[in-house]
C-alpha cells in the first residue's frame, strides 16, 4: 500500500500545476480525461521519471543496496504519446 501511496504522491498532483494535490474523495475524477488524465505516464514523461527514481532509492535504501543508480532518460516515442495520452 505504501508504495501505490508513493506513486498516487506524484500521479495526484494537478496537471495544472505539480506543486498541488487534488483534493481528497473525488481527487481528480472531474479533472477531465474522465477523470483517468492524471494516471496517464505519457501526459507527463518528466513526473513519472521523477517518481521511478524515487522508488528506486526507496527501495534500494530498505534493501541495503549501496551502489549508484543508472537511471534511464524516459524519452517516449511519439507513438507512445498519441497513443497513450488519449
Amino acid at each position: 500500500m505504501a508504495l501505490h501511496r508513493l506513486g498516487d504522491s506524484y500521479a495526484h498532483t494537478k496537471r495544472s500545476n505539480k506543486n498541488k494535490m487534488y483534493n481528497p474523495g473525488y481527487g481528480h475524477i472531474f479533472s477531465g480525461d474522465g477523470g483517468h488524465g492524471a494516471d496517464k505516464i505519457a501526459n507527463r514523461p518528466e513526473l513519472y521519471k521523477a517518481y521511478t527514481e524515487h522508488l528506486a532509492k526507496a527501495l534500494g535504501g530498505r534493501l541495503g543496496f549501496e551502489g549508484g543508480l543508472d537511471m534511464f532518460t524516459f524519452n517516449p516515442s511519439p507513438w507512445f504519446v498519441s497513443h497513450h495520452s488519449r
